[in-house]
């Protein structure tokens, strides 16, 4: 296994990233929990805009989220 490979497998168990069902990678739930304070921390203007596109990827991750659990 490459250190990439091994580097992406991390991140997946840290739950930053994730494998989508199509086999892509996409953003954990902890990435877009700390979406919204990554902006902040960057000193990036708050607007209606961005906040509305953070609080949607927010939803999105967590809605994509429990819809992978399997129970």
């Amino acid at each position: 296994m490459s250190q990439k490979e091994k580097t992406l497998d991390e991140l997946v168990q840290d739950k930053c990233l994730c494998y989508t069902e199509a086999g892509k990678i996409g953003l954990g739930v902890r990435s877009c929990l700390d979406l919204p304070s990554w902006f902040c921390n960057l000193d990036v203007p708050s607007c209606e805009v961005s906040s509305e596109v953070v609080l949607k990827v927010v939803f999105n991750c967590f809605f994509a989220a429990l819809l992978s659990r399997s129970y």
